[in-house]
């Protein structure tokens, strides 16, 4: 079976050319304009037929596009780096699902109804990969001192973790952070960062340890009554 997929303004239409003579127009969950019409019919008299029912299929998608919007809870926020953006969601109006931030919004771009689900690990993706553009950033800005004592430069991961913020490994030399992070204020990142490079020095949290914070962050003790407060938050 042959088809066809052109775009007429907004609309992506979907040609399917089937053994019949007249030409019939619906619209999908997807948001797309489907076509069945005769192999016989050119391109440009299929677009001429969305140009005259133009109208009144983009006020049966608008619809459409209420009916999905109920679905979908008004108050949503998208938290990055301690900033609450509210969540703007278009539904069939893109091929591919993506996320970005505009004009002090999170814009989520589903191509289908179907697609509600898949939010989840949309947002999910979009907090990883900006964790793993920053908390490389910060880890090697406050390891120049540690550098200095001769030691090597921790791996770092960033996962999730149910209980914690961050740890490190002396087996492995590896530094974890917990990617929930990503959504506070870059203070409390920071803090975090320093906290497991100290243990590079201090295992434990003994009073050097907490000497060694205090060269770095005197104020460490607010930050982490602050970061406390965020633990409902932790995956």
């Amino acid at each position: 079976m042959q088809s066809l997929t052109f775009q007429f303004r907004e609309l992506t239409v979907e040609v399917i050319y089937k053994p019949i003579k007249h030409c019939y127009l619906r619209i999908r969950n997807n948001g797309h304009v489907e076509i069945s019409s005769s192999p016989h019919k050119k391109p440009a008299e299929l677009e001429d037929l969305i140009r005259r029912y133009y109208p009144k299929l983009k006020q049966k998608l608008n619809k459409i596009q209420a009916v999905l919007q109920k679905k979908i809870t008004p108050d949503a926020n998208l938290s990055l780096l301690g900033v609450n953006y509210p969540i703007q969601q278009q539904i069939g109006l893109t091929a591919d699902n993506s996320i970005r931030i505009v004009d002090g919004r999170c814009q989520i771009s589903l191509c289908s109804a179907t697609a509600l689900e898949d939010q989840k690990i949309l947002i999910e993706k979009f907090y990883q990969q900006a964790a793993a553009k920053l908390f490389p950033e910060l880890l090697q800005q406050r390891f120049s001192y540690f550098a200095e004592l001769g030691y090597s430069l921790p791996r770092l991961s960033i996962k999730t973790m149910c209980t914690r913020w961050g740890s490190y490994s002396l087996q492995t030399h590896r530094i974890h952070l917990n990617r929930a992070l990503i959504q506070l204020e870059r203070s409390l990142i920071d803090y975090v960062v320093v906290h497991e490079l100290c243990h590079l020095v201090e295992q434990n949290h003994s009073p050097r340890f907490y000497a060694l914070m205090s060269k770095f962050l005197p104020n460490w003790r607010e930050l982490r009554a602050k970061l406390n407060q965020f633990s409902h938050i932790l995956n």
